[in-house]
């Protein structure tokens, strides 16, 4: 997954404006997918209205059983990228926060050895 790779990237980036650039890519890709997510289950909306419609009008044909089987598995598949595309945005934020409690101990283990020091 796209989003995925760029926020590996964006975990590994040394300085400030990388981050910041993969952060904003990575932002539009989250956006651009749920624009699609969008589009798509108004498209799966669409074709469930018409094949209820068709099987209204037409009976329980063989034309229809298909188009039926044909939505629900389409609709199976779509629930399961989903489902993806929610794990990978709670590992993302999880790893977020587990990088910046790591900096946190980090900066507070160096402000205490600095100030042992005097």
């Amino acid at each position: 997954m796209q989003i995925r790779k760029t926020h590996e990237e964006s975990l590994r980036a040394t300085n400030a404006t990388t981050s910041k650039n993969l952060k904003a890519k990575i932002g539009k890709l989250v956006d651009e997918t749920r624009a699609a997510s969008k589009e798509i289950k108004t498209t799966l909306e669409r074709i469930e209205s018409e094949t209820k419609d068709k099987r209204s009008a037409d009976g329980f044909t063989a034309e229809v059983r298909l188009r039926e089987t044909q939505h629900s598995q389409l609709l199976r598949r779509f629930v399961e990228h989903l489902k993806d595309f929610q794990t990978v945005q709670d590992q993302i934020k999880k790893e977020s926060k587990d990088r910046i409690h790591r900096n946190v101990k980090i900066g507070l283990f160096l402000f205490f050895r600095m100030c042992s020091c005097f």
